[in-house]
């Protein structure tokens, strides 16, 4: 068996355990007021949601259907029925030596009548019971899917998110270089004018402009498709404006190390969906195997119904009167399949090996649970010494632009190195950026597990 986080953390030279809910308070829609609208919407109107939504509604029905069963069964019917009868008649000697010609005869015969009924399974072995809360648990597991795909899709928006971030700094990046070589071109072109270089070196510039106006539509495209992808993510609508994107992935702003130590001793006894689902599941296939065992026993019932009908005589037939028939009737029933061909013991063998399979699914998700859960963790605390240094990075590169550009604002510096400068500054906060969302994901991902991201509300069963 893996080593509890508990064990983890004295491996690590953690102390004192603390609670992971200070990770609640650095989630990036804290920062970010678009992000955490996005995420609001999305957990009620995404498609995904709305889907799942509906497959909790199938499994109420499918529910309802299982009780039926033990309830109950009450029918009834009526008839009105009509006749036209009719008698050939051979010829006959009669004893006084006469002879009836033959002849034929016509008569009308009417019938109603109605009917109702009630039956009522007594003893099924418990088959019918064991039906419904099979039922039961497939709408347990139905809604339990329900908050396990709202989890996943707030990790989806999140990273989405700082994706589109991502991409439209990019695109805000090329159109400023774009500027920058329009302001070459006119440059160029005024020294090919000058005679200082051939006008062929300058036209040149043009063919660099088209080719990169090329890459801008791509560049632009490809920022529209994934907008698109995050308003069906979010369930927004798909011809709603871009909103503003923030330039810069706000920082942690809080010294996360201490609470990383403490955090690998942090209590875990949370149960994730999907071995809750797991455990359900094999409840489901054992009352499924119980349910088999029952096929070839008798089963038990009653029946009560009432009938009553009025009928007339076939005048025709010149014999009969009407009347009227009322019947009240009770009866027990029993049904035994006494052989079936050896299907419920295939149904029984069946049975037995999907619960083998689902036992050791549900164990090595479970080890696998622990596992994820484990390298988590020692992730967010290794990852954190790597986010201080992109951070000091982007510190160091923002002030030696600050410095450039006092000089170049006075002069000691020329216009390319303030261009290079703010170069380096705009990779650095890339980096800073990607490196950001990465930490802010992996908290995400973190909480997700135990069941503590805000944006959903899983419920942990202890």
């Amino acid at each position: 068996m893996l080593l509890a986080l508990s064990q983890i953390g004295r491996v690590y030279g953690a102390e004192t355990p603390v609670s992971d809910d200070v990770l609640l308070e650095v989630l990036p829609e804290k920062a970010l007021p678009e992000l955490q609208v996005a995420l609001a919407r999305a957990m009620s109107q995404s498609s995904r949601v709305i889907a799942s939504l509906l497959d909790l509604e199938q499994a109420r029905v499918g529910e309802m259907q299982a009780r039926a069963p033990m309830l109950p069964n009450a029918s009834a019917s009526g008839s009105f029925g009509l006749a036209r009868n009719r008698y050939d008649y051979s010829a006959v000697d009669n004893a006084n030596g006469t002879t009836t010609a033959a002849y034929s005869t016509v008569g009308l015969v009417q019938d109603l009548s109605y009917y109702a009924g009630i039956s009522q399974p007594v003893y099924r072995w418990g088959a019918l019971k064991k039906g419904y809360q099979s039922a039961q648990l497939q709408r347990a597991i139905t809604a339990r899917n329900v908050g396990e795909i709202r989890r996943a899709l707030a990790i989806d928006i999140r990273r989405a998110y700082f994706s589109l971030i991502g991409a439209a700094n990019g695109l805000a990046s090329e159109k400023a270089t774009l500027a920058n070589l329009e302001k070459e071109k006119i440059f160029l072109k005024g020294q090919a004018a000058d005679g200082f270089i051939t006008q062929g070196v300058a036209d040149y510039t043009d063919t660099r402009i088209k080719d990169f106006k090329l890459q801008m539509q791509r560049t632009q495209n490809n920022f529209d498709s994934m907008w698109l992808s995050f308003c069906e993510l979010t369930g927004n609508d798909r011809a709603s404006p871009v909103p503003s994107l923030p330039k810069e992935i706000p920082a942690i702003g809080r010294d996360l190390a201490p609470i990383l130590q403490g955090l690998l001793l942090a209590p875990d006894d949370y149960v994730p969906v999907n071995l809750l689902n797991a455990d359900d599941a094999i409840h489901v296939e054992r009352l499924r195997y119980e349910i088999a065992s029952t096929q070839q026993r008798p089963y038990f019932g009653v029946s009560l119904n009432a009938s009553r009908g009025y009928h007339s005589p076939d005048a025709a037939a010149g014999f009969g009167t009407p009347y009227v028939l009322t019947s009240y009737g009770a009866s027990a029933t029993v049904n035994w399949n006494i052989f079936d061909g050896f299907s419920t013991q295939a149904a029984k063998k069946s049975s037995s090996i999907r619960l083998r399979q689902l036992r050791t699914t549900r164990e090595q998700a479970e080890r696998d649970y622990h596992e994820a859960l484990k390298n988590t963790v020692i992730n967010l605390r290794l990852n954190w010494q790597s986010l201080q240094r992109t951070e000091e990075g982007l510190r160091s590169t923002r002030s030696y632009v600050d410095t450039v550009k006092k000089d170049f604002e006075a002069g000691y510096a020329k216009k390319q190195d303030w261009d290079t400068a703010q170069a380096s500054a705009d990779a650095a906060l890339q980096a800073a950026n990607n490196a950001r969302a990465d930490y802010y994901l992996q908290i995400v991902n973190y909480l997700s597990m135990r069941g503590k991201d805000p944006a959903v509300a899983l419920a942990a069963r202890k």
